[in-house]
């Protein structure tokens, strides 16, 4: 238990797991991904935003909680929720823009949603876990 709370705790990991993130998403995004092989599985490509906005919003708060503060807030767990929200909806709208095989879904962005709220009870809960103080 210790070495994964001095694993998470890095400040340089974080950031770096936070920009790995948050370049992947937009990459994936915004590429055409059609020769790609796919799950048999209905609306698989929700489950995908689902995974990818619950590791943002998980990393983003991580390092939040690394960086900036060691207790994080009602507030700011709101506002890391809403970034990842916009930052979804910015994505939905560049893919409705500037590409012709990507559509904006307002599905998507639900799937968004739930993802950075589920990232967000798992960071609560494992930082609570490990008991974090300062």
């Amino acid at each position: 238990m210790l070495q994964l709370t001095k694993l998470i705790s890095n400040k340089g990991i974080s950031l770096l797991l936070l920009i790995i993130i948050g370049t992947a998403i937009p990459v994936l995004s915004l590429i055409n991904l059609s020769g790609m092989p796919t799950f048999q599985i209905k609306s698989a490509d929700k489950l995908y935003h689902l995974i990818a906005y619950a590791s943002l919003s998980f990393i983003f708060a991580l390092h939040y909680h690394n960086h900036v503060k060691r207790k994080i807030s009602s507030v700011s767990y709101l506002g890391i929720f809403l970034l990842a929200v916009i930052f979804g909806i910015i994505i939905e709208v560049l893919q409705d823009t500037l590409t012709s095989y990507r559509t904006f879904d307002y599905f998507d962005i639900l799937a968004n949603a739930c993802g950075a709220l589920l990232g967000l009870v798992i960071i609560s809960i494992l930082l609570r876990i490990l008991k974090f103080k300062k």
